[in-house]
């Protein structure tokens, strides 16, 4: 399966990525994009770490475009899409939950994204929605996953990347604190009084110390995860909601990484992670008893 701009459809690359298949090792094989700091945030920040903690595999791009995969996982994918009404295809999470073996290979394959027009919320409420949505559905399993597993990986990611455009994280911090003053009721309904409590600290922060800690990003997404299964408001609201507190997350982020290098941002992606798994207990204690909020 290749994306539709065919950036991929290199024969080095198109092998790279079979390889593992045709020797048998392996029933889903996913791609390792070359890492800008400032790119593919939505993957690092939520997609990725969170299906990481979720079902226990840590793969670098959970909803990649490009992937091969063995006979019997294409039947499961085929049975799963049949059934999906329209909703995104997760290959990694099916894999997951089906016991396959998943690899990934390292590609120097970069695709050009496309967001004119887009509205962030409207991709947040897809992507984001969708990965809840699957939530619901595997939460027998998933609830059962205790620790991640490293994922088998070859190939050798040779091509240097620079760090990409630069991003002024002023406009970003404007929008969460405009956020922050038009939804605070909306947020009262979704987040737990000490989550609302360190944002209102945050507030309160100059850009030179705009700082949104690992531990509160990963509970207001476990909370927003669990609101969006109980529809505590309109999903189409709730992932409003979740846009300045993405915002927040995303200008945290490019204060703190401005002057590092791409090795260190994906060092932070991997610290980011390992917040998901140590706070998933928060999530399954949430999940269960939902109508606890945790002081």
């Amino acid at each position: 399966m290749l994306r539709g701009d065919l950036a991929m459809l290199i024969p080095e690359q198109v092998q790279l990525l079979m390889q593992p298949v045709l020797e048998g090792k392996c029933d889903l094989v996913l791609p390792i994009y070359p890492l800008k700091k400032f790119e593919a945030l939505l993957n690092h920040s939520i997609l990725a770490p969170l299906a990481r903690a979720l079902y226990g595999q840590r793969v670098r791009h959970p909803l990649a475009p490009d992937f091969s995969c063995s006979a019997r996982m294409f039947q499961k994918l085929s049975e799963s899409s049949s059934h999906s009404e329209g909703g995104l295809l997760w290959p990694a999470t099916h894999a997951a939950t089906s016991n396959y073996q998943v690899c990934q290979v390292n590609v120097n394959v970069q695709h050009a994204t496309q967001t004119e027009g887009l509205e962030l919320s409207t991709v947040l409420s897809s992507l984001a929605g969708a990965t809840f949505a699957e939530m619901e559905r595997y939460a027998s399993y998933w609830q059962r996953v205790r620790n991640s597993q490293p994922t088998a990986t070859a190939g050798n990611l040779t091509q240097v990347v620079s760090d990409g455009e630069p991003v002024d994280a002023k406009p970003l911090i404007d929008s969460f604190l405009l956020g922050s003053r038009n939804l605070q009721e909306v947020w009262g309904l979704v987040l737990p009084p000490v989550t609302l409590l360190e944002l209102k600290k945050l507030t309160r922060c100059g850009p030179e110390s705009f700082r949104m800690p690992d531990e509160l990003w990963v509970r207001i997404i476990y909370d927003f995860a669990l609101a969006y299964r109980l529809r505590t408001i309109n999903r189409g609201h709730l992932m409003g909601a979740l846009t300045p507190l993405y915002l927040g997350w995303v200008a945290s982020y490019v204060l703190e990484m401005a002057s590092r290098s791409p090795l260190a941002a994906e060092q932070r992606f991997e610290q980011l992670a390992r917040a998901y798994e140590e706070g998933k207990p928060y999530l399954v204690s949430r999940w269960r008893w939902p109508d606890r909020f945790n002081p």
